[in-house]
């Protein structure tokens, strides 16, 4: 089986990955800036990997998966209330997320309607799995980068998100197992891997230029006019440039067998 990165590798690699990342730092630095990041990672703990728990759980009959499955979700069911909590403790209420700032929603058309054709895949369950993965790869980076970010203003919600992290790479192993269990060979899984780790790492790089746009539009971040009209043009740039945003866990496997 893959082994995982250790917590402390950056975030990503690429010029686009590190002005994301800079960019999200203007936004911790901002108590609007935190209300967003936090709102949206209390969605995504919930909404967006619910939607794949509830599809397993109504469309595979498999008591053992159920067992397991159940387990996963109440782990990001906790997850999602640690972080409404923090967005109350910091004196704000939760709101809708735009579906065009949904990580889950943006995989679902790039994989060419996920959802709807199901039951209609191969393996539906060892695919399941893997998406989940990859998300959970994708938190695991994001929350391992915010938590040092979160320090300096919020030193609860920094500790969240260590511990959020240090969960999420217990669930990297349900992943991997599941998978593994439900692939028909290690080639089949180690190719549909690939290919949703590189889906989702253009998606990635698009939703992150859709966060900028919308923090900027909505005057999230404190910022300066001169600094504003800089952020404006590195996103004009940003648009023209098509570059994926892959995580330290796609970089580093480069492209290896998941299962023995």
């Amino acid at each position: 089986m893959q082994s995982h990165p250790l917590r402390n590798q950056p975030q990503q690699k690429g010029l686009r990955g590190v002005l994301y990342r800079r960019f999200t730092n203007r936004l911790v630095a901002s108590a609007q800036g935190r209300r967003h990041i936090l709102n949206q990672m209390a969605f995504a703990e919930d909404s967006d990997e619910g939607v794949i728990f509830d599809m397993l759980l109504e469309r595979i009959d498999d008591p053992e998966l159920h067992k397991w499955v159940q387990l996963h979700q109440a782990d990001e069911q906790r997850h999602a209330e640690m972080f409404l909590t923090a967005l109350e403790r910091n004196g704000f209420e939760p709101f809708p997320v735009p579906p065009e700032l949904s990580l889950l929603d943006r995989l679902d058309k790039a994989l060419g309607g996920f959802f709807d054709t199901f039951t209609q895949r191969e393996n539906p369950v060892m695919e399941a799995y893997l998406l989940l993965q990859v998300i959970e790869e994708r938190a695991t980076t994001q929350f391992t980068d915010l938590a040092p970010a979160f320090e300096r203003y919020d030193p609860k919600t920094a500790e969240i998100l260590a511990q959020i992290a240090k969960d999420e790479q217990r669930h990297l192993k349900y992943c991997v197992a599941i998978a593994r269990r439900y692939a028909p060979n290690p080639e089949v899984a180690t190719a549909t891997l690939n290919q949703f780790r590189d889906v989702e790492a253009q998606v990635f790089s698009k939703l992150s230029i859709a966060n900028i746009e919308h923090a900027l539009s909505n005057e999230l971040p404190d910022m300066s006019p001169f600094e504003l009209r800089l952020w404006q043009g590195i996103l004009s740039v940003l648009k023209r440039v098509n570059q994926p945003i892959r995580t330290p866990f796609a970089n580093l496997a480069n492209h290896k067998p998941i299962v023995a």
